[in-house]
């Protein structure tokens, strides 16, 4: 269970970095030559670097909490790609027309590609932050829950 509750996290701490990645690289790229390759490997090491506290995670949680918490976030990241490809045509559509009118004073030529892909990675990475915070008060309340039935059963009463 714990190499499975690690894969996940690694495997989601990938997705996570290329989706912050091609954020990144869509708008870096109209002002340098920057590769998606080495915006990639800048967002690995600072998502590896914070995913180390699930480390501890296992050590502290049963095999059930952990479970709990893979079935949760994997439910969080399904909705968030579903949301950002709902919304990021709509949105780019209005971002194109934006950037089009500012194109007479920035010189930039509008990719919709680019423009397209950076506002489904920002939908996603915004949907992502307000589920993080559910599950963190999801986490809260359940190991509340569970100190309290804890308490409950140690309970000696000597007479």
């Amino acid at each position: 269970m714990k190499f499975l509750f690690l894969l996940w996290i690694t495997v989601r701490g990938c997705f996570d970095a290329s989706v912050w990645a091609t954020a990144v690289w869509c708008v870096l790229c109209y002002f340098s030559n920057v590769l998606w390759l080495q915006c990639f490997g800048v967002s690995i090491a600072i998502h590896f670097i914070s995913n180390l506290p699930f480390v501890n995670y296992i050590n502290s949680h049963t095999k059930q909490n952990c479970l709990v918490y893979m079935r949760l976030e994997s439910a969080s990241v399904g909705l968030s790609v579903i949301l950002a490809l709902l919304l990021s045509p709509l949105l780019t559509i209005a971002a194109i027309a934006l950037l089009s009118l500012l194109q007479v004073w920035t010189n930039l030529e509008t990719h919709w590609l680019h423009t397209l892909l950076f506002v489904a990675c920002v939908i996603y990475n915004l949907a992502r932050a307000s589920g993080k915070q559910r599950l963190a008060a999801l986490a809260n309340a359940r190991s509340t829950q569970s100190a309290s039935k804890v308490s409950r059963s140690v309970r000696v009463i000597d007479v």
